[in-house]
């Protein structure tokens, strides 16, 4: 196949809609019930937004929660609010 059948094949969608984007996986978590997999996924993202940092502040607070305990943090409200942030940027249901 040459590389401008490649493209082609892409370009029409045959191969791009069996792609999964992360927000089709974090919903697809959710729904199951699965959570902290949802939380995982997002805490992924390489954007430097404020939600993106909470995301990945409540997963280090769920591997780690004895060192957030040692700065004087409790790890499942930071974990709690990182939910909350991906209720809200997703509109996913509680």
């Amino acid at each position: 196949m040459r590389l401008l059948d490649a493209f082609a094949v892409r370009a029409s969608g045959t191969v791009a809609d069996d792609m999964d984007s992360k927000t089709d996986r974090i919903r697809a978590a959710w729904a199951a019930g699965d959570r902290i997999a949802a939380l995982r996924i997002a805490s992924r993202f390489f954007d430097r937004s404020f939600e993106t940092r909470t995301f990945k502040r409540g997963m280090a607070a769920y591997n780690n929660p004895g060192f957030y305990r040692q700065l004087g943090k409790d790890p499942a409200q930071i974990v709690a609010d990182a939910l909350d942030a991906l209720v809200k940027r997703f509109s996913l249901t509680a």
